[in-house]
Formats: C-alpha cells, sequence, structure tokens
C-alpha cells in the first residue's frame, strides 16, 4: 500500500488506506541532503451508530428482553453496565456479538433487573433504562365488583375469587379490617380460586367481605337470617284424633329448627298454657297436652 510518486522535482510517497501500523518516522533522502516525517495514525474513535435505548423497555416478569448496539467498528471492545456495575454473562444475562451488533439479552427477565444499563463503547455510549415490573392481578370471577349474598343461620357460607395469577397472594377484609383464621372461618386456595369459608354462618357473620389483589378488588355483602321454620313430617302427621272423654289428648309435631316459635289455636282462638292445657317443648318437639 506504498506508493512512491515523482513529479518534476517532487518526490511523494503515500500509504494507502493508512492504519497504526504504518505509524513511525518517514526519511526522504537525497545524496547530498535529507529530511525526516515522523507520522502518527490513530484508530477511528469508536461510535455507537445505532440503538434501540429510544424504545419504550417497559415489561413484564418473564418477558424476553434485548437491548441493542450498532457499533461503527466489527472489532471494537464494548461493555455493558448496570447501576453503575458491569455486566457480566450470568444471573440470567447474555452477552452477544455479530459483528459491529452488540446485544445485552435476559431471556426472562426479573423484577431486579429493572436498573439503568450502559453499552459503552469507549469512546460513546448510550443509556438504557430497563423496567420490569410483576403483571398485574387480576380478579377473573365474579365478573360483577359488587356481590349480596344470603345465607340461613347455620348454614355454610362460602365466597370464592378466581385469579388471574395462580400464586398471586390475596387479601380477606371483613368491615375493614383484615380477616385471619378461626376454627369457624377457614381461608382456602384451590390452584387460581381463592376461598373464604365460613362453617355455620351466624348474625354475626354479616357484614361487607372484601377479596382484594394489589391490584383490584371485589365485595360481598353477606346477609345472615334466621332459616323459615317448618313443620318435618307434615305428610305423616296424624291430623284426626278422637278419645275418650277424662282420657289426656296429646297433639305433637317436629319442627325443622329447635328455637322455633309455636302458638296452638282452638277453632282460631290462640291458647294459652293452664292447668288443663299444658304447651310443651323438648328440643324441636313441640306438644299440646289437653
Amino acid at each position: 500500500n506504498l506508493t512512491a510518486q515523482s513529479e518534476g522535482c517532487i518526490r511523494q510517497l503515500s500509504i494507502r488506506s493508512a492504519c497504526p501500523l504504518d505509524s513511525g518516522t518517514y526519511t526522504c533522502g537525497t545524496a547530498d541532503d535529507t529530511v525526516e516525517f515522523t507520522v502518527t495514525v490513530e484508530e477511528l474513535p469508536v461510535r455507537i451508530v445505532h440503538s434501540n435505548a429510544d424504545a419504550p423497555h417497559v415489561y413484564q416478569v418473564s418477558q424476553n428482553v434485548v437491548l441493542a448496539c450498532e457499533l461503527s467498528s466489527a472489532d471494537a471492545l464494548v461493555r455493558w453496565y448496570k447501576d453503575g456495575e458491569e455486566v457480566e454473562e450470568k444471573d440470567g444475562f447474555l452477552l452477544a456479538r455479530d459483528g459491529p451488533h452488540c446485544r445485552l439479552v435476559m431471556a426472562a427477565a426479573r423484577a431486579q433487573d429493572t436498573g439503568e444499563f450502559v453499552c459503552d463503547a469507549g469512546g460513546d455510549s448510550v443509556f438504557f433504562n430497563v423496567t420490569v415490573a410483576e403483571p398485574p392481578v387480576r380478579i377473573l370471577q365474579p365478573v360483577e365488583r359488587s356481590l349480596e349474598k344470603q345465607v340461613w343461620a347455620l348454614e355454610r357460607l362460602e365466597l370464592s375469587c378466581e385469579v388471574s395469577v395462580p400464586d398471586a397472594p390475596v387479601r380477606w377484609f371483613k368491615d375493614g379490617l383484615e380477616v385471619d383464621e378461626t376454627h369457624n372461618l377457614v381461608l382456602q386456595t384451590e390452584g387460581a380460586k381463592r376461598l373464604l369459608v365460613v362453617l355455620q354462618a351466624s348474625a354475626e357473620d354479616a357484614g361487607e367481605y372484601i377479596c382484594e389483589t394489589k391490584d383490584e378488588s371485589v365485595s360481598f355483602d353477606v346477609r345472615v337470617s334466621d332459616p323459615p321454620v317448618q313443620i318435618v313430617g307434615r305428610d305423616e302427621l296424624q291430623t284426626h284424633h278422637s278419645c275418650l272423654a277424662s282420657e289426656d289428648l296429646v297433639l305433637s309435631v317436629m319442627l325443622s329448627c329447635p328455637k322455633g316459635e309455636v302458638k296452638w289455636y282452638k277453632d282460631g282462638e290462640k291458647l294459652q298454657d293452664t292447668a288443663r292445657v299444658r304447651l310443651e317443648q323438648d328440643g324441636a318437639r313441640h306438644s299440646l297436652v289437653i
């Protein structure tokens, strides 16, 4: 790549595509005189000619993250930094290169990968602000955000929510206070479903319950009522009775609830407990004895 040229009294040495190896002292000499030239050839400064730093680097956990830089030189040295510390090819980081194209890859980003990354080519650098967030936890079921729930006293009360992230934490509240498990109240997890179960509901279990994730919530307005009192075995009851004078007449019914109230009537008039008429109760069994 050296060319010596002569044009009249002018002598010229040309170096095509000079490189640092061409640095040195060059001497032009005649029989009677010489002149020296000190030549220094420096590498061109490495520039980052293209990157994806301007893209919105906002990701969710487990997503693939690629930070890319294209250098002006295919063999220039490049270093990657995160929050001021040099990145090594470990802990989920992959450093890839194809000629001037350099990439930092996170195949499954984590929340702790959030930070400021730098692609440093020595004389030039570019910054990437990366945010990796946990995915939002949605309540898929129930679809309604507010529901009413009616349950009879002593029955099982079950409230449930299905969330979009199976292992996401869920908190339950009742009337503004976080719920703790007791012998009668159980919190359960079945895959993506979260359940609050009251084994035997009572009046004090009525109120507003809230199932809450970090992003959404749903409320349940729970009402607990005494169950309707019914006469058990109505079809088997003997409704026609006969007895002899001076014999005791006993009429009995069995109720569905021991606390149920019974009133006895004769020909439309309410009977009272007297010396001759006795109103008796044994648990759920109520009897009229005359």
